[in-house]
């Protein structure tokens, strides 16, 4: 769907099939119904931290940043909650990232 390095301006949410997350290649993660992905370029424009590809015949719902933007202004109480999803999510995805990054104890 996309390479590591590349540009975006959408988020993904997997309505059906199963989708690789690869990082230098290397699969870190699979992705099925109800996940999503790409979220970070919700929020800025640096280049995609992964590649994705496809595993299963699927389809995914786009949300591109301009579409959320207008969401959000036009329904503030609606666009709060969904960002505040996403941040819970981006949330937990940091704290399970430094944990595999941390020495055990």
């Amino acid at each position: 769907l996309f390479e590591e390095g590349a540009t975006g301006d959408a988020m993904y949410v997997v309505i059906s099939g199963s989708y690789s997350v690869l990082v230098n290649g290397r699969e870190v993660a699979t992705l099925g119904k109800g996940e999503h992905f790409g979220e970070l370029c919700l929020i800025d424009k640096r280049p995609r931290s992964a590649s994705i590809q496809c595993k299963a015949s699927g389809r995914l719902l786009t949300i591109k940043r301009s579409a959320l933007q207008e969401f959000c202004m036009l329904e503030p109480s609606l666009g709060n909650v969904l960002l505040w999803k996403l941040v819970s999510t981006l949330g937990e995805r940091l704290r399970g990232a430094n944990a595999q990054l941390s020495p055990p104890t």
